[in-house]
């Protein structure tokens, strides 16, 4: 009777990690599918590559081959996003920089005045 309680507990352990897993790609889908859509105008290779391997993972967890995915696709999904991440910021800075620049005078700049006193 104890084994058999040990057996269900460990089946119970082994349903519960799968509900997480299910419960993280899930979300991982959601926010990834946000990104891209709000973030059109990357349009990077980068991004290209991210938004393939998300369809490459989703097929694979479609048919629930959770093992391909993590031997396949996890390193591949970090680095792209890490990358990604990089681009985006980049992104961010340009527009950032050519709004400072398109604000500021043509012609004009900040002189600094030096005399000797």
């Amino acid at each position: 009777m104890i084994k058999e309680a040990e057996e269900n507990a460990s089946k119970d352990k082994s349903r519960k990690a799968i509900v997480n897993i299910t419960y993280e790609f899930d979300n991982l889908f959601a926010k990834s599918e946000t990104f891209i859509n709000k973030n059109t105008d990357l349009n990077s290779t980068a991004f290209n590559y991210f938004k393939e391997l998300l369809v490459s993972i989703k097929n694979e967890y479609k048919v629930h081959n959770l093992e391909s995915i993590s031997i396949k696709y996890l390193d591949k999904l970090k680095y792209s996003y890490a990358i990604l991440v990089i681009d985006f910021f980049k992104s961010e800075l340009q527009k950032t920089t050519i709004n400072t620049s398109s604000k500021a005078s043509p012609g004009r700049g900040v002189v600094i005045d030096v005399t000797d006193d």
